[in-house]
């Protein structure tokens, strides 16, 4: 059993809804770790204190991949639960992310904005498969919630709200469990969840990455949830030019109200990423794009060129709205042509 007196409790760090959070210093290996203390009954409306054990027999499942929060000891002092845990000192993906301003982006800037997403995700969705392969899915997957750890990795937190598809369900008092604007339609609805649920937070996520911003925001919470089950996200282009193409479609894809629309695994989405990261690298050098009277002139040096690969299928997509055109693609040998097509 954990006893507190085993450390010295440093100083206060915050709180979620059902818990606070300390720095502290064990007297044994003088090592610090964080110890989260659940708060007292009167505080835990709508949350069965059960869920507090069952998230760190998760996270004690969980603890052997790289991108989850490790956890130590479970355990009871002078009345109080509570268990330690890693503590990490580095930034949210929100305070990481929460100066950027995607739409004002040059093209080289989102080009390398696009690189941290791609990074992220690789990191997230190998997490996140693993996971769900246990059984569990998180139902509160969210920028402040993903923590970067000292190597820059990124980390998966707060396992509050996991619904373990292998466990006997827990009772509740609230009918809708987790962070409104990441809630999928089916959660919001009360529906029985599975792994895709997650994969639309994450389709959130991305979205907020790739613009700025929320694909669904309101002045109360009510109407964020009407939104998000009755109305269509504008597409990611429409709020950040640069936004690729084949990125946009997953992203979109993500957030469909169907889930079964939605990639089926979260494998499956980081092939989907990993192909249109693919799309979205294609380098081009100085060629030039000629349609009917529309010339579009790409600058003589290598660029990550998601911006340009943007514009360029603006241009066959006119041509398909406009019916049967003539396309001239020119440009010294070695240019870039065929891969360019």
């Amino acid at each position: 059993m954990l006893v507190l007196d085993e450390y010295q409790l440093e100083e206060y760090i915050g709180q979620g809804a059902w818990s606070w959070i300390c720095r502290a210093t064990s007297q044994h290996d003088g090592q610090e770790y964080a110890i989260k203390i659940l708060k007292e009954r009167g505080e835990l409306a709508g949350f069965n204190p059960a869920r507090f054990e069952r998230e760190f027999e998760s996270l004690r499942r969980l603890r052997s991949h790289p991108h989850v929060l490790s956890v130590y000891r479970f355990g009871e002092w002078r009345g109080w639960t509570l268990f330690s845990m890693e503590l990490l000192k580095g930034q949210t993906l929100q305070e990481k992310f929460k100066d950027s301003d995607p739409p004002r982006m040059s093209v080289a800037e989102y080009g390398n904005h696009l690189n941290q997403i791609y990074a992220i995700f690789e990191e997230l969705l190998d997490a996140v498969h693993y996971m769900h392969n246990l059984g569990i899915v998180h139902r509160d997957l969210k920028p402040g919630n993903l923590m970067f750890d000292a190597d820059g990795g990124i980390r998966v937190m707060d396992f509050g709200l996991i619904k373990d598809l292998q466990a006997q369900t827990l009772t509740i008092d609230c009918p809708v469990m987790g962070t409104v604007p990441y809630l999928a339609p089916e959660q919001i609805n009360s529906r029985e969840i599975d792994p895709r649920a997650d994969l639309y937070a994450l389709g959130v996520i991305l979205y907020e990455l790739l613009t700025g911003q929320r694909p669904f925001s309101a002045k109360n919470m009510y109407r964020i949830m009407m939104r998000i089950i009755e109305e269509e996200p504008l597409p990611p282009c429409e709020l950040a030019p640069h936004v690729p193409a084949a990125l946009q479609r997953l992203c979109l894809r993500l957030l469909a109200k169907d889930r079964q629309h939605r990639p089926s695994s979260a494998k499956s989405f980081l092939t989907e990423l990993m192909r249109a990261k693919g799309e979205s690298e294609l380098w081009i050098t100085s060629t030039t794009i000629i349609l009917v009277d529309e010339v579009i002139y790409y600058v003589p040096q290598h660029l990550g060129n998601e911006g340009n690969l943007e514009r360029l299928y603006n241009v066959f997509e006119k041509m398909l709205e406009q019916g049967a055109q003539t396309v001239l693609i020119s440009g010294e040998a070695g240019s870039g042509k065929t891969r360019l097509v």
